[in-house]
């Protein structure tokens, strides 16, 4: 949807600047690495309780919401850049209607 989105735009702009797609790659990544963390911090619950479970689990538990700042941060980036290009086509589309 990205890169057709793109493609759509500089068809007809041909200065448009492509903001990056590295965005969409660290945003998957974290997306997986906070996923892994979750389904260990939710198997870990049925283990055996002992402190060393709840200590790793805790620790787990830490460092996903820790990765939960950066995920919404590049989630918030990546909304604003596809808003941008839905609001450059809608001008490109008006300009055509008239």
């Amino acid at each position: 949807m990205w890169k057709k989105t793109t493609r759509l735009i500089k068809a007809e702009d041909s200065n448009y600047l492509d903001s990056n797609t590295t965005v969409i790659g660290i945003w998957w990544t974290l997306w997986i690495v906070s996923n892994y963390i979750g389904n260990y911090v939710l198997k870990s619950i049925f283990k055996e309780q002992t402190i060393e479970t709840l200590m790793s689990s805790t620790i787990a538990e830490m460092v996903m919401s820790i990765l939960g700042i950066p995920l919404a941060i590049v989630t918030v980036t990546i909304i604003k850049n596809y808003s941008s290009k839905e609001e450059k086509i809608s001008s490109i589309e008006k300009q055509k209607s008239i």
